[in-house]
């Protein structure tokens, strides 16, 4: 698969830029069935992937796997890895935990990205997630901004993806020590 058409345009120029770098880092979170983290992983970064799903990278030697389950026991699992280290790029795509998502960019080394997309209100009349626990309310994730978490684009609403129309919010943070 192409990189314009796994990743929007902005995420995608920064992959590529990241791309000449050596060592770069990324965390998975949620990575489902893991098609970011092996993407990324031929790209040639160094991928932690996050699930609560078992899953099997063994044959790419830059994904490293962690079972973990993200809705419990969050201070036990925050201080080991695969959080115990800095990444250049976080990415957290249809999962939503606001406590985690709110941590998260500690993790980031400065100058990295984290991109979050996941479900928001109004998703109810498309299909799953129906519970408004699970789906982002408007501009919500814009709130994540702070002095040194630069929000850098921001999209919501309706999404098709493979045929299938979902509400969707997607927001790209830079992190830096400081910004104005």
């Amino acid at each position: 698969m192409d990189l314009k058409n796994k990743f929007d345009y902005d995420l995608s120029n920064f992959i590529q830029n990241k791309n000449k770098d050596k060592n770069k880092k990324v965390l998975d979170i949620a990575c489902g069935n893991g098609d970011h983290s092996i993407f990324l992983a031929k790209e040639g970064w160094e991928v932690s992937s996050v699930d609560v799903k078992e899953q099997s990278f063994k044959k790419y030697k830059n994904i490293h796997y962690f079972k973990i389950d993200l809705e419990n026991c969050q201070q036990s699992f925050l201080m080991k890895p695969p959080f115990d280290v800095s990444y250049d790029l976080i990415i957290i795509f249809k999962y939503l935990n606001m406590p985690l998502l709110k941590k998260l960019p500690n993790y980031l080394k400065n100058n990295g990205i984290m991109i979050c997309e996941t479900f928001m209100e109004g998703n109810q009349k498309f299909g799953r997630p129906k519970n408004t626990d699970f789906l982002l309310k408007k501009n919500e994730l814009k709130k994540l901004s702070s002095n040194n978490l630069k929000l850098i684009m921001f999209k919501q609403g309706e999404k098709i993806n493979s045929g299938k129309t979902s509400m969707m919010q997607k927001a790209v943070f830079k992190k830096s020590r400081n910004h104005n």
